[in-house]
């Protein structure tokens, strides 16, 4: 409970504000909300949250506004725990409307607007602001986990032995002139290896003080070079991820090196020029928390670490439990820092019986969602099967009672050649389903 210079955690909150302004004006400017969530019919729904809908049109949209109102005020420094709990119930709600809108980065902006919400500040008489040493290192914690988790996904057959999926990243259009001649295997080498070693020591680098200089050099190396390596082709687009953790950095340097740092700058921030927190206790005349508040009450936040703590530590966990390979199955993906291990060429047709052994008609699944909401199925069998359990009630409204729904599913992960994954003659509306375990209708992997 002991108060610590909030000077680094301040830094952090106000550039992940700035990224998430930039995040909410690119939604707002390409009508992401209409196309997202409004235009199509039918959505891919999380486990458990099949339940969760759409506002309103007039409130759907107006939601990108509000977050970028609440990312400004984060990067300003005002009503900063409103508006990172208001951010996190919003950001976290979008996230959830459909799988096809989840990556990681979303996940670790919506966290990390939860966290934002616990850093009370209190203003000592010398200047310095301070907030809980918890509120830090569970923020710090956050950044280690998504590191760390990510390095541990790629202890796999395919990214050590295959060099996948980097191969397949690399022979895009815009990096393809990189596999050419002896300078393709060091760079795919280079790659490889310094991305599996990167994301395992670069946490214990940042938290040790004497290597943190060379960490954050060797943080913006890591992340500019994926911003040409991995905002294109197929790997999608990784937008601010790159500028989030960068200043997540600042999360594990000593307020004297930031207060050092910020003073050279022409425009004072930040109050730069305030002495730094000082190591021994103050007296009774200058007090510094205020213990009544709930992020300072000892049973609430040793509930939140512990709560919070083993969901980010067992959850990333939860693909042992799946039997088969969950490159192959997709299962159990997501909310876990698996980034960019998976790569996929497919090749589908769906189809659609007015009753079992009738006439099949071919079933277009872009007439019904977008571009996102089709490449996620298309890779995916367990969401296949649940955009054509969502597409039941849409056929029956147009007359067709009981559907049979069926699928031509060819899939090649991380450059192998496609394999059906699902069986042809399968009632993807029929299967039973069962969260948490392996779907024994999805076809094994032939070529491991």
């Amino acid at each position: 409970m002991q108060p610590v210079d909030a000077l680094p955690l301040r830094v952090f909150r106000s550039l992940f504000g700035i990224a998430m302004m930039m995040e909410m004006i690119y939604l707002l400017s390409n009508d992401a909300v209409n196309k997202l969530v409004l235009l199509p019919q039918v959505r891919i729904a999380y486990d458990f949250f099949g339940w969760l809908s759409p506002l309103p049109a007039p409130l759907m949209r107006m939601l990108p506004a509000l977050m970028l109102v609440a990312a400004f005020l984060l990067t300003i420094g005002k009503w900063t725990r409103a508006a990172g709990i208001s951010f996190f119930f919003m950001h976290f709600y979008f996230l959830l409307l459909d799988k096809s809108y989840y990556n990681n980065h979303m996940y670790l902006y919506s966290l990390l607007g939860l966290l934002f919400s616990l850093a009370e500040e209190t203003k000592r008489k010398d200047g310095v602001i301070t907030v809980p040493n918890w509120v830090l290192r569970i923020m710090q914690f956050q950044i280690v986990v998504v590191y760390f988790y990510g390095g541990l996904a790629k202890i796999n057959p395919d990214w050590i032995f295959r060099h996948e999926p980097v191969l397949s990243i690399l022979k895009a259009p815009q990096t393809a002139w990189i596999l050419e001649g002896s300078l393709g295997t060091m760079v795919t080498n280079l790659l490889v290896w310094g991305g599996l070693f990167y994301d395992l020591g670069i946490p214990f680098l940042l938290l040790y003080r004497k290597t943190r200089i060379a960490a954050f050099i060797l943080c913006l190396v890591f992340h500019v070079s994926n911003v040409f390596i991995f905002n294109t082709g197929e790997s999608g687009t990784i937008g601010e991820f790159p500028f989030v953790m960068i200043s997540s950095c600042f999360l594990f340097f000593e307020p004297d090196v930031i207060r050092k740092w910020l003073g050279k700058l022409p425009v004072k921030l930040f109050q730069a020029k305030q002495q730094p927190l000082k190591k021994k206790m103050p007296d009774k005349q200058q007090p510094i928390t205020a213990s009544v508040t709930i992020v300072n009450n000892y049973s609430f936040v040793l509930s939140f670490i512990c709560v919070y703590g083993l969901i980010q530590l067992l959850l990333p966990l939860r693909h042992f439990l799946i039997t088969d390979n969950v490159l192959w199955t997709g299962e159990a993906n997501n909310f876990a820092w698996r980034m960019k291990i998976r790569s996929a060429d497919f090749k589908n047709t769906m189809w659609v019986r007015a009753e079992p052994g009738g006439p099949r008609t071919e079933l277009h699944p872009i007439g019904f969602i977008n571009v996102m909401q089709h490449t996620l199925i298309s890779q995916s069998p367990i969401d296949m099967m649940k955009f054509a359990k969502a597409m039941v009630p849409v056929l029956r409204k147009r007359g067709i009672a009981n559907p049979v729904i069926e699928v031509d599913m060819e899939l090649g992960i991380n450059g192998r050649p496609r394999q059906l994954a699902i069986d042809s003659t399968l009632n993807l509306a029929a299967v039973r389903y069962t969260p948490w375990k392996h779907a024994e209708w999805i076809l094994p992997q032939q070529n491991k």
